[in-house]
């Protein structure tokens, strides 16, 4: 690639026209506090496309594979607690069974032996 030179390819870009003469004013430090109150509720993007590319023919399915992946995580989240809290359900069910039983096994062995005394008196 040839060129007379006269401007370099890939250069930084600047605040300025290059043939102006003038120079942007630099912003006041009122300015610069009011651009940063401004810059707070912003809400940062950390993965954007590069400038130089579009969305590329597996974008798409790249993001419907995350957002299929993330919707089985929640499911598979709720189905757990459902779970477990069904379990927890099912053990105190049990618990009260058993100490029901208990009672009930103590008080027929109590009769039992007050009609066994009965009968020795």
């Amino acid at each position: 690639g040839g060129g007379n030179g006269a401007m370099g390819r890939y250069t930084s870009a600047k605040s300025f026209d290059d043939r102006s003469t003038e120079i942007a004013a630099a912003p006041t430090a009122a300015e610069v506090k009011e651009g940063a109150e401004k810059k707070k509720d912003v809400l940062e993007v950390s993965n954007t496309m590069g400038s130089t590319a579009g969305a590329g023919s597996g974008d798409f399915h790249q993001y419907r594979n995350s957002r299929r992946r993330e919707l089985f995580r929640l499911e598979r989240i709720d189905a757990d607690a459902q779970r477990e809290e069904e379990d927890r359900a099912f053990n105190e069910r049990k618990r009260e069974r058993a100490e029901e039983e208990e009672a009930k096994r103590q008080k027929r062995a109590e009769k039992r032996r007050k009609k066994k005394d009965k009968k020795k008196g």
